[in-house]
This record gives structure tokens, C-alpha cells and sequence, in this order.
């Protein structure tokens, strides 16, 4: 299993949320991306999920540049993208600059035929993000199980799953569980948006039913101290 740090990237940096701030100013705080990703390489970071923030603002890929220089700084890291990518020609732009993966939503896989054709000219390097409320997507037909998707995904193409777990405000569901259902219902490696908020968790992934899973996903609470990536690492023994 991977253990992949997520950034945000804002302004051709990392933005983390300041810990206590003025209402005043900018709540975020800017890292410098190359050192930031450098540290967690070194750490033994395999992979790493970037978010292209200022992209998905504009509809358009922004932080190219960072993608590009990392691809030349660490030759053997895995670089998965999204954010911003409304059309095949932005996924290609990712994907041509040095990114090894990028992630689609639904929304961008009813194009089958370009997805196939994208997936052709890219094996291996298209993500499905798949967004649900346990375990269900809202579709124009109604909710349906997120595994009843994947077959048609996997024919197109797709190399994998990156599910996310949907809540209204204020409730904050574990996705762990229903990204580990879903892994365990499909050929497709399955990478979970979140979920790790402590050691206790990351144990727990070392047994089934969350070993079903590629990958867990693990955003700002390794920028803010709340984990620390070496001791996660060791706990999981990355595989």
C-alpha cells in the first residue's frame, strides 16, 4: 500500500492553512513546492497527488511549471494530478510535462471516445475520480454503487480509482470503509482521498478489510505536525 501525500498548489506553491490567523489576511501559508516535496521523497514518498487549486479556479492547468521541474528533479516519483482538467487536451498537457497520472472526473469519462483514445496514447496513466456518499454516486438516473461503474471505466481504460467520500457539512464520514468495499469489488487499484488522522488508523491498514486498497491519500496533517510521514511509513511498511 502507498502512502501518498496530497498538496495543494496555489501561486507555484504549497498552501497550507495557517494554524491561527487574522481574519485579515491571507488564511494560508506558502511552501516552497520543491523543497517540500524534496523532504517527503527523501522520507521515502513514492508517490505524490498534487492539486492543481489555481486550475480548477480558472478551468484550465496553472501550475504547470511545478510538475515539469519535478519530473526533472526526481525522475522515479509517481506525479498524480488534478484539479482544472476540463478537457483531453488538458489531461495531455499534464501527462505530456511530466505527470504520471491524472485524475478524471466522471464528468470527463462520459467522453468515451476521446477517454479511450487518451487512455490508448497514455497506458496506465488515467485515474477515475469517483465521488460518493457511502458508496453511492448521484447519477442523472439516481444514486448508484460505485462498483457498478468501474466495469465500463476499466474497459476504457482507466488504470484506477481515486474515490473520495461525500458529506454535507458538519458530518464527516470515514471514507476508509467504503473506498476498501470498493477495492475489494473490483480489479482496479483504488486510492483513497483521506481518511488517516492518526496512528491508530494507519495500523488498521495493515488488515483487511483497508490492505484492499492501492493507497490512502494523506493531505495537510503532514504539513501541520498532526502525522509524521517517516513514523506512518514504518507503521505501514509501504508495499
Amino acid at each position: 500500500m502507498l502512502l501518498i501525500p496530497g498538496f495543494e498548489l496555489r501561486k507555484g506553491h504549497i498552501a497550507v492553512p495557517k494554524p491561527v490567523h487574522d481574519k485579515k489576511e491571507d488564511p494560508l501559508m506558502y511552501l516552497d513546492a520543491f523543497d517540500t516535496i524534496k523532504r517527503f521523497v527523501d522520507i521515502g514518498a513514492r508517490r505524490v497527488h498534487l492539486i492543481d487549486t489555481d486550475g480548477a479556479h480558472e478551468g484550465q492547468p496553472v501550475n504547470v511549471d511545478i510538475v515539469q521541474q519535478l519530473r526533472k528533479n526526481h525522475p522515479n516519483l509517481e506525479i498524480e494530478v488534478t484539479g482544472g482538467i476540463k478537457s483531453i487536451a488538458h489531461a495531455e498537457l499534464w501527462l505530456d510535462v511530466g505527470a504520471s497520472f491524472v485524475v478524471l472526473t466522471w464528468k470527463m469519462m462520459r467522453q468515451r471516445d476521446s477517454v479511450i483514445d487518451l487512455c490508448g496514447e497514455y497506458p496506465g496513466a488515467v485515474i477515475v475520480s469517483i465521488e460518493a456518499r457511502e458508496g453511492l454516486v448521484n447519477g442523472s438516473n439516481g444514486a448508484v454503487a460505485a462498483e457498478v461503474l468501474i466495469p465500463q471505466y476499466e474497459e476504457d481504460g482507466a488504470a484506477g480509482v481515486f474515490y473520495s467520500e461525500m458529506h454535507a457539512p458538519g458530518d464527516r464520514r470515514d471514507p476508509l470503509p467504503y473506498a476498501a468495499a470498493l477495492a475489494k469489488n473490483t480489479s482496479l487499484p483504488v486510492v483513497c482521498n483521506g481518511g488517516v488522522h492518526a496512528f491508530t488508523t494507519a495500523d488498521l491498514l495493515r488488515k483487511k478489510p483497508l490492505s484492499a486498497l492501492a493507497g490512502v491519500v494523506i493531505g495537510r496533517a503532514l504539513l501541520t505536525g498532526g502525522l509524521d510521514y517517516a513514523e506512518l511509513l514504518t507503521v505501514v511498511k509501504q508495499s
